[in-house]
């Protein structure tokens, strides 16, 4: 492209397009390509920032030129378009020379309209509110550092190591007289080790004590990340996304727990979507087409601000755009996945003799960085912002400076939870001793009482043994 771009600016009589006028459409407000309507040196400066990419790009063109435009603030040509629509109808009924919108770049032939040279990249992100009661604090500061599986593998480890612990010290006795445990006690020592605790008695194999030593190293390791984790949980803001894939939003929209909303000037979005051969999109594209799960919005902010106060809608904008906004809004969120990487490009009439030298004027502008470049300032400022538009306050410990009891329940219910065992193993040890005390108590009172026995019942046997025996001796 970049080559037919140059061997047709050579041929290009520049002279001819000085000084000339231009018809500029402004369908819809669209940042960061069309920031505000109004255009003046008067309404710039009351701004305080840029008019749009699309725009700057105008006026330095405009400059190497001596162009004047001429702006149209019709906001209704959008109104007519459908989505499966290009710009041709726009081109064909008006009297249009570009249209100050990014759209995506297409190699097919149309008849009215033609597009410039890419502005640059952008996928399609998805905005949704911010849930207000996302979690379950109960067991926040337990599965939070570390999740349920990750618990259930320490306690798999532990009797691992216990079963071969035991194996080893059978092996072992058979060579050398070794410390014996039982399997509780075997059990009893790797939890302890995890908790921090002492060992009583030691291996006297050196394979056992490297192997409890290897043990001890691994659960400080362990510990070292779940108290990381515990600050990061109360220092670091994050919020939780109840949808984390497209299949996921594709069911939730089937199930009728949200409705698009797209703005206007992004119907190209849903376009995109319905020529696409991926079974995710085309799934999407059902729920739109043929459930109608799709509403239209003036722009991205009117959206935005219907996003913010409904919580069953999700937004389709610039992926780059919104994620601007989304940092700088206390109740917004971005979902983490984005859909329809395309190039973004200007419409123009086809004919029109300066498409040439738009297309390398912009291929410049790209290469050397100058629409990032609008395009961070248009992020910076927004972001300088951020007080303004985000004045309240969140629930972030790090914020408050204390944590709240709802968070750090899970250590007193621990806590609650370890003294009910001590207390019912303390109950089970006393039970079992009174029942072992009543026992060793009945079996001394019945010796005793057959002790007893044995004397009431035989006792001529027992005195006049002796004088029989001494009678027989004398006889002898």
């Amino acid at each position: 492209m970049a080559f037919l771009q140059r061997s047709a600016l050579r041929n290009l009589n520049l002279t001819s397009l000085l000084n000339g006028h231009l018809r500029v459409l402004l369908p819809n407000v669209n940042p960061p390509f069309v920031n505000y309507h109004n255009l003046s040196l008067e309404s710039q400066s009351k701004e305080g920032y840029s008019p749009g990419i699309l725009i700057e790009i105008l006026n330095q063109i405009g400059e190497k030129l001596n162009l004047t435009y001429e702006y149209v603030n019709d906001t209704s040509i959008y109104d007519s378009l459908k989505p499966n629509d290009t710009f041709d109808k726009v081109f064909a009924s008006q009297d249009i020379d570009i249209i100050a919108d990014a759209t995506v770049l297409r190699y097919t032939q149309n008849i009215y309209s033609s597009l410039t040279y890419p502005i640059g990249f952008e996928f399609t992100g998805m905005m949704i509110r911010s849930p207000d009661k996302y979690r379950d604090n109960t067991w926040l500061i337990v599965t939070e550092p570390f999740s349920w599986e990750m618990w259930l593998l320490i306690v798999f480890s532990v009797l691992l190591s216990a079963v071969w612990l035991k194996i080893g010290i059978n092996l072992i006795s058979r060579i050398y007289n070794e410390q014996q445990y039982s399997p509780f006690n075997s059990f009893w020592i790797f939890f302890s080790i995890f908790v921090q605790q002492g060992l009583p008695r030691q291996p006297k194999s050196w394979a056992l004590r490297v192997f409890i030593t290897t043990w001890w190293l691994a659960s400080i390791t362990l510990m070292a990340g779940f108290t990381g984790s515990l600050v990061a949980l109360f220092t670091v803001e994050r919020e939780f996304i109840p949808i984390k894939t497209l299949q996921e939003f594709t069911n939730t929209l089937h199930a009728g727990h949200y409705t698009i909303l797209v703005s206007q000037a992004a119907k190209w979005q849903l376009q995109i979507i319905s020529e696409s051969v991926s079974p995710e999109l085309q799934k999407l594209w059902n729920e739109i087409n043929v459930f109608g799960r799709v509403q239209y919005v003036d722009n991205i902010l009117t959206g935005m601000e219907y996003v913010k106060k409904h919580q069953n809608y999700v937004l389709f904008g610039p992926y780059a755009t919104l994620s601007v906004y989304a940092d700088i809004e206390c109740n917004v969120a971005m979902l983490p996945f984005a859909i329809n990487p395309v190039y973004l490009s200007i419409p123009m009439r086809s004919n029109s003799p300066y498409l040439p030298y738009f297309s390398y004027i912009i291929r410049d502008f790209v290469e050397f960085g100058l629409v990032d470049k609008w395009f961070n300032d248009f992020k910076a400022y927004i972001v300088s912002n951020r007080d303004y538009r985000c004045n309240g306050t969140t629930g972030l410990p790090s914020r408050q400076g204390f944590l709240t009891l709802s968070q750090t329940q899970g250590a007193f219910w621990i806590l609650i939870f370890g003294l009910s065992v001590a207390a019912l193993y303390l109950g089970l040890e006393h039970s079992l001793h009174c029942f072992s005390s009543i026992k060793r108590y009945f079996f001394k009172v019945q010796r005793h009482r057959t002790a007893q026995i044995q004397m009431v019942e035989f006792p001529s046997t027992i005195e006049e043994r002796p004088a029989s025996v001494q009678t027989h001796r004398l006889s002898e």
